[in-house]
């Protein structure tokens, strides 16, 4: 339950002086169901958690900073976008496929992204739950040994600190950070 969550981000980002551009207010949309592909680009994933409703009030906050809404459909069971999406690194995703629709997929492909499949199976271990730093590094976990040995295999530079504790609970570095900053 992520009751309360919204009014304390809200103070926070208060207390740091972050400007807010607008709050989605009918319908839900949350942070593990969005992915910048780059900074004019948003996938936001509509599962089990945000809404169209949310995704299409997005769209209209974020037009006027030229930021292209992609929504994805996916089923419910996989809870959250970043389950089985994530963008490592520039123009470089790791994926399960059989979460996601056929076009996306098919879109990823025409603007040349490399895309690293996982199975569907190794979602639940948190494989694709990552965190891109910048500069070719991806954050993951010591327990990701199927996706840091994909991530390495295309020379990306792998933190992977042991986050057991945090798996446990269907968690990972994605779901772990607030970005404040993109570059």
């Amino acid at each position: 339950d992520n009751e309360g969550d919204t009014e304390l981000a809200i103070e926070t980002l208060e207390q740091l002086k972050v400007p807010m551009i607008g709050r989605v207010m009918h319908g839900s949309l949350e942070g593990g169901d969005c992915w910048y592909l780059d900074e004019h680009i948003l996938v936001i994933g509509i599962g089990n958690r945000s809404t169209m409703k949310g995704v299409k009030e997005a769209e209209k906050i974020l037009e006027p900073f030229d930021i292209k809404v992609i929504p994805v459909q996916f089923e419910a069971k996989w809870n959250h976008l970043d389950i089985i999406f994530s963008v490592v690194a520039s123009k470089t995703v790791m994926l399960c496929p059989k979460a996601l629709p056929d076009d996306f997929l098919k879109y990823l492909r025409q603007e040349r992204y490399e895309i690293i499949t996982i199975p569907g199976n190794a979602v639940f271990a948190g494989t694709i739950n990552l965190l891109a730093l910048g500069d070719e590094k991806v954050l993951s976990f010591k327990e990701n040994r199927l996706g840091n040995e994909k991530l390495r295999a295309l020379g990306l530079e792998v933190f992977d600190p042991p986050l057991s504790q945090f798996l446990m609970g269907g968690s990972g570095p994605h779901c772990l950070s607030f970005e404040l900053i993109r570059e």
